[in-house]
């Protein structure tokens, strides 16, 4: 594999990304490591010895085996599982919302990054570091989830039909039969084109589907379970632990966080605003933004995923109960609820990171654009929790170059650095350059001249006094229509001459920046699996490269 270095604003996502990546200084006042820095490592295993409940981890390790030998781990995660035993065992950790066959390629970044900075910190630090992967089930946005993308020979969609009843659920509590599963499994297959690795994807999702219907599952299973299994599988020799926070046992270690929202809502509010103008005043974009009152959790009821509102003073009611004025509950009678339907408690982006690192030694959260930028507003939070927000490392960041795009750049002869978000103008670029003639000066030339024509022949009737302003704007706008006419023909007789230009940009960008964004949010690892065999995923993690952040154009054949 060929491995480029990216330094493009445009594959960075944000300025905040950017700077996080680039000039971390500019920030470091909102995060509480520097994760560039060894130092920084040491600190964060110094604080977890000195912090964390050890009588979590039988816990934690009991609930994890069970859940992992549901899902058909590999030998490796259950001997990691069982190092979490340890006193002297920590945590890396990434988390991502369930979509159906792993979602867009960058979640498969995010695992790769979570194996490989637990290997470096195992290897440099002599301890017991186990990769987790948090699925984040307690979540719902079902058409983030439903669906993913193909791009064979166009992008194509594959999505899981979700009975409109259950779309208002956590994606725990959305349970479909394993029919549904085989259904989209074979989609997904079927628009496939043929290759020599296509048999192995078959044989792959055959198995997946085997196991559910000879399980105790065969009725049915949640998506976000379905998404766990095809991790689990595709990373099944590596060691990598999945983390539910749907199992019971660990469910009921977020009494302590409902606690903590209940009785400080307003002054975590407060922070997380307050950190939100500090961004924006730096000229950054504020992630969390709040619904006053509504605290940090919610309750799967009958109607679906209710959030929970404060009323002012000590009652709550639940949003979908608000404009009836019923069902308004005390602190403790809310409290009682809670804690007595806990299995049915989801915690929002603002408890949820808290919880994952009050319940694990975690030294390391592997993030994303969107997960840097919010926890940018979350560091007062963990201080007023009493504890201490983790070491943030970004995740492993890539667009795949296949050959026939590699030909395609060589073709025109530009270099992946030069890529504007806009296929058109990049396009127009590369004919004005191979041309030798620079048509939008051209252009410019011929506006200026016309403007002083008219302004002369104007000039020049009013001598004579009669006013025909009116007349010379018509004549000025329909001119300036011609000439951007011109432009266009000028363009497409460019583009007529020089086909093969064209064409070689629009193969670029379909695989570039498909729809004009970024490969890793928009195609699914099963396109490149079913051309490359699932021997691409070992090859991409032999060359990952620790404690390197910037974005990856990875050449591939």
């Amino acid at each position: 594999m060929n491995i480029k270095n990216i330094t493009n604003q445009k594959f960075y996502y944000s300025k905040l990304y950017y700077d996080y990546i680039f000039n971390f200084d500019k920030l470091k006042d909102f995060y509480t490591y520097d994760y560039r820095l060894n130092d920084s490592y040491i600190n964060r295993i110094n604080y977890i010895r000195s912090s964390y409940d050890g009588r979590l981890r039988e816990v934690i390790s009991t609930s994890l085996l069970g859940y992992n030998k549901s899902i058909n781990c590999g030998t490796k995660t259950i001997d990691n599982i069982n190092l979490l035993r340890n006193e002297d065992s920590f945590v890396v950790i990434a988390g991502q919302q369930p979509v159906i066959f792993t979602g867009a390629i960058f979640t498969i970044y995010k695992v790769l990054t979570v194996l490989n900075i637990a290997d470096s910190l195992k290897n440099n630090f002599k301890l017991n570091i186990i990769p987790l992967f948090w699925n984040a089930s307690d979540d719902n946005d079902l058409p983030e989830i439903k669906s993913i993308r193909v791009s064979e020979i166009q992008l194509e969609k594959i999505s899981i039909d979700v009975p409109e009843y259950l779309s208002g659920f956590s994606y725990s509590k959305i349970v479909l039969p394993v029919d549904e599963f085989e259904n989209v499994s074979r989609k997904l297959i079927d628009s496939l084109s043929d290759s020599d690795f296509k048999k192995n994807i078959i044989k792959f999702m055959g198995e997946i589907i085997e196991h559910l219907k000879t399980g105790k599952k065969r009725s049915g299973i949640s998506i976000s379970k379905f998404y766990s299994l095809v991790l689990s599988k595709l990373f099944k020799n590596y060691g990598l632990v999945i983390i539910d926070p749907e199992i019971p046992e660990i469910k009921k270690l977020s009494n302590k966080l409902i606690n903590f929202d209940l009785n400080k809502l307003n002054e975590i509010n407060g922070l997380i605003e307050f950190n939100g103008r500090e961004l924006i005043s730096e000229g950054y974009h504020e992630q969390l933004k709040l619904i006053k009152g509504n605290l940090d959790f919610f309750l799967n009821t009958e109607k679906g995923r209710e959030k929970i509102k404060s009323k002012g003073g000590n009652t709550f009611i639940f949003e979908k109960s608000f404009k009836t004025r019923k069902n308004d509950l005390d602190k403790n009678g809310l409290k009682d609820l809670i804690f007595k339907n806990i299995a049915n408690v989801g915690l929002n982006v603002v408890l949820r990171p808290l919880f994952q690192d009050y319940i694990l030694p975690n030294i390391a959260t592997i993030c994303g654009p969107g997960e840097i930028s919010y926890y940018a507003q979350l560091k007062d939070v963990y201080t007023l929790f009493g504890s201490e927000q983790p070491i943030l490392y970004p995740r492993m960041s890539a667009t795949l170059i296949e050959n026939k795009v590699q030909k395609a750049v060589a073709k025109i002869n530009i270099s992946y650095d030069d890529l504007e978000a806009n296929q058109d103008i990049m396009a127009n670029k590369i004919l004005k350059n191979m041309v030798g003639f620079d048509y939008q000066k051209y252009l410019d030339c011929l506006k200026i001249d016309l403007d002083c024509v008219l302004q002369k022949y104007m000039e020049e009737i009013k001598k004579h006094e009669f006013e025909a302003s009116e007349a010379f704007g018509r004549i000025n706008q329909n001119l300036k229509k011609e000439v951007e006419i011109l432009g266009r023909k000028i363009i497409n007789e460019y583009k007529r001459k020089n086909g093969f230009i064209v064409e070689s940009i629009v193969k670029i960008y379909n695989n570039i920046l498909p729809d004009g964004k970024l490969q890793e949010r928009e195609i699914n690892i099963f396109e490149y699996i079913n051309k490359y065999g699932f021997n691409l995923i070992d090859s991409l993690n032999a060359n990952f490269k620790t404690f390197e952040f910037l974005h990856k154009f990875i050449e591939i054949s």
